[in-house]
Formats: C-alpha cells, structure tokens, sequence
C-alpha cells in the first residue's frame, strides 16, 4: 500500500506468545501460501506428488499451525472466491495471479517456463489449489473461511464479531476495513511476534480514521490507483490531510486534480464492504485421515509420522487446558 508504512512502522511492537494464549488469530491464506511454497528454492529438498503438484508447502502448513497451538494459539486460515473480471478490488485480483504464478514455477523446480497467462486457467488452477489446501487445513484440525469477496473485509468483521482476536499478515491494507490488530514476524524459537494496533496509528499520528483512510487514498494503493497523487508519499499525505481535513477540500484548493472520481464512493467501499455471515465448525483433527492423505501426496511414515504425533498431542493439551478454563468460569 504505497509506502504508508512511514506513518504505521513507528508504533510497531514486539511482544511475547503469552499475551496471546487461548486467542483465535485469522492467517492472511495468500501471505502464508506464497511464504510455504517458496521458502524452499533448492529442488532436491523440495518434494512433488506423482502428477508434479508441489506438496513440501503441506508440511509447513501442518508443523505451523503445530508451533501456533503449542503456543495455545489457534489459527484460522482465510481465503476467498473473487474471480478475476471483478474490478472492485484490484489487489486480491494481483495477488490470485502472483500465487498462481509462483505455485507454476515451483512446479517448474523455479526453471522457466510458459506460464498460462488467459484469466480463465489462472481462475481453474487458483480454485484447485484452495480447494486441494483447504480440504488439508481442515483434516490437521484447523478451520478455514472462504470469503464471499476479498478476505481482509471479511477478516474485519469475524474480529469485530469476536470470533477472532486479530490478523497474521504482512499487508497493511488489511487497516482500510479498520482490522484493530494485525501481527507479523512470528517467531516460535524467541517465542515473539510484532503487534501493530489501528488505534495506536490514528493516536500516534494524531488523525481519526477518516483522515487515515484519505491519506491512504492519496499515498496509493492496491485497490485504487487514481485518487494517488504523484509524488505523495505518506508523510506528505499525512501533512495534506491535516492542513486541509479531506481529500475534497484538497480538489476545492486545487492541490489534486481528481473531480471525476466520486470519492464517497471509493470511501464507502472500505467503509461498508461485502462479507457474509459464517458459521464455524468445531475443528476435528483426524489422525489416520491425516496419513492416509500424506501418504496419497508421496510422503513416507518417516516423513510426517513425528510431525502428526506433535500435532496430535498440541491439539489434545489446548482442548484439554481450554476445557478445564471454560469449566472455571461457567
């Protein structure tokens, strides 16, 4: 989202696993997807099943949310169905295409290779590959949310609703639906992760939302590109929109020029965006379900059976030590 990390880095915080225990955090699918598959570049140590799908991104998903719920963390992963003709928001559009793209090289041990270009195949592939992870999330006891159109607005509303804590990933953009919390840089071995909190933003840098949302409008973003000012970066924006209050007494002043755009509409797509109401339901780790699946992919028992007893015994201790919480305080 343009550089608007200027004005949001300074209040990020480092904090310890323990502030989180028993929480629920929704993980950004697109960030975790892209890290998975292509943190291992070297080809002998990445592995494929029979028909060549890359399959090394499954047990880094599984020994991830192994590490969350050994914190006492419980993850949520969040996804969403928008195909790629949709124009309303241009940055999950980009964001399909590079995952789709990456999953393609990967397949190609990172070799060239012609890549189907046409949005059709591209939408194809993306649907297995959610599809395909979705279906594992669900076996290693994990929850995971489609969301109706772009994930970030539907991840807002399941925090609002308290059904989550906050937000692990690395776009800031997840600020434009007023995400409260977002958290990045897990560490598991230092047991600490970064904090950045909407509140502390709009405090530090002495604006409300509104203000926040305009000066986000003008720095630019993934999601409208036409309202950004060449030259305006964060600090400048920040600077604009205190000297004037708005992006509209900007255009009165002449200092932007964009009369054709309707920008109450552009505000009101952050401000009332599509999401839907969804159910969850209890998570349910299947153990030989699990295997069987590893096993379909390629994987040996000397692969994953060491990887599955950890998981199995994370997931056993936080049902058991949450059950005995809930009882104190029914």
């Amino acid at each position: 989202m343009g550089n608007i990390g200027d004005i949001i880095n300074p209040v990020i915080s480092v904090e310890n696993f323990k502030g989180l225990k028993f929480r629920i955090l929704l993980i950004d699918g697109y960030d975790f997807l892209y890290t998975a598959l292509v943190r291992i570049r070297v080809p002998e140590l990445m592995t494929f099943d029979n028909s060549g799908n890359p399959t090394h991104h499954l047990l880094y998903l599984m020994e991830y949310s192994t590490n969350l719920l050994e914190k006492k963390i419980k993850p949520i992963y969040i996804f969403d169905t928008m195909e790629f003709d949709s124009e309303q928001f241009l940055e999950t559009k980009n964001k399909k295409k590079d995952l789709i793209l990456t999953y393609m090289k990967v397949k190609n041990h990172f070799d060239d290779e012609e890549i189907p270009e046409d949005e059709i195949s591209v939408n194809d592939m993306y649907k297995l590959l959610i599809e395909d992870i979705s279906h594992f999330i669900k076996i290693i006891g994990s929850r995971v949310i489609i969301a109706p159109d772009d994930l970030l607005p539907q991840a807002a509303k399941l925090i609002f609703d308290k059904t989550a804590y906050g937000l692990i990933s690395d776009s800031y953009n997840c600020f434009l639906f007023k995400v409260p919390f977002l958290y990045r840089n897990l560490e598991f071995e230092n047991e600490t992760i970064q904090r950045i909190t909407l509140q502390d933003v709009l405090e530090y840098n002495n604006i409300d939302f509104d203000q926040f949302l305009d000066i986000c409008l003008l720095t630019g973003n993934e999601y409208y590109s036409n309202i950004h000012k060449k030259g305006y970066g964060a600090k400048t924006s920040l600077e604009s929109i205190k000297d004037y209050g708005s992006i509209e007494k900007m255009i009165e002043n002449n200092v932007i020029n964009c009369q054709d755009t309707d920008i109450s509409a552009v505000r009101n797509r952050f401000l009332n965006p599509i999401f839907s109401e969804i159910e969850l339901e209890k998570p349910k780790l299947e153990v030989q379900k699990l295997k069987n699946y590893l096993y379909r992919k390629g994987f040996s028992s000397e692969e994953f059976d060491e990887e599955v007893a950890r998981l199995y015994r994370a997931f056993r201790n936080y049902d058991l030590k949450q059950g005995k919480i809930e009882q104190f305080f029914s």
